[in-house]
């Protein structure tokens, strides 16, 4: 981010990647279950399957239940494979979903699905970044994600739809992001409220939340400065790798 260097956060990440087989490691089915998810206590078999890609480094994904099919592909080069379990969004509902996790270079990328009237339906679709932080259902119809925001991790929640086909985002005022560091250049913060606006090279900046109506993040310095700085001035930051 721009002007603020927050310690022990790595800036960029490097992967070389070489001697990549194209070979068929993991092909075919990985994963059997029998579940009970769409509400009439009939269990279904769910098929988890990979097969090739068309790079080398990556791998397709099939999900299957009866003839109701869902893909994807994923980052194979480390043998990492896709895993897929049963979650309950909802425990005052009969109804159960899928989670199915799949790696990529440096993240996780992780499908939640419905199945209903014999189909297989995406419900949310989401990278969780280099933490690979699962979601996590609370059992009352809601969902929580973090979801990787270049040096802080976005905390929201997602409600399920009363007839159960959507996750819709509840919508929130500001996030705690609470990070600290120290400012690479000088800052000129708007809007400020306290004594001082200006934040000099090498101060202690924290920055405390993230207010999506207005695209901008709260600093606060060490000297008793504070206001507002657009996202894009923070986010915006070129390493030198």
């Amino acid at each position: 981010m721009t002007g603020i260097k927050r310690h022990l956060l790595p800036i960029c990440t490097l992967a070389l990647i070489s001697g990549i087989a194209a070979g068929s490691a993991h092909a075919g089915e990985i994963q059997r279950l029998r579940l009970a998810l769409n509400g009439n206590g009939v269990e279904d078999v769910v098929i988890l399957k990979t097969s090739k890609a068309n790079e080398d480094w990556r791998r397709r994904f099939t999900v299957e239940i009866a003839r109701s099919k869902y893909s994807g592909d994923y980052f194979s080069a480390d043998g990492d494979t896709p895993t897929v379990r049963e979650i309950a969004i909802d425990r005052n509902r009969k109804e159960r979903q899928l989670l199915v996790d799949t790696p990529e270079a440096g993240s996780c990328v992780f499908h939640i699905l419905s199945f209903a009237s014999k189909r297989l339906t995406s419900l949310l679709r989401f990278d969780s970044g280099p933490d690979c932080n699962p979601p996590v259902p609370q059992g009352n119809g809601t969902l929580r994600i973090l979801t990787w925001q270049g040096f802080w991790n976005k905390n929201e929640t997602l409600r399920l739809s009363k007839d159960g086909k959507a996750l819709v985002l509840e919508q929130q005022d500001k996030f705690w992001v609470n990070v600290a560091g120290s400012a690479g250049k000088g800052l000129t913060l708007q809007g400020a409220t306290c004594a001082s606006r200006d934040i000099p090279l090498g101060t202690f900046v924290s920055v405390k939340f993230f207010e999506p109506k207005g695209n901008r993040y709260m600093l606060e310095s060490a000297d008793g400065g504070c206001g507002w700085l657009p996202a894009e001035e923070i986010l915006h930051q070129k390493a030198n790798c």
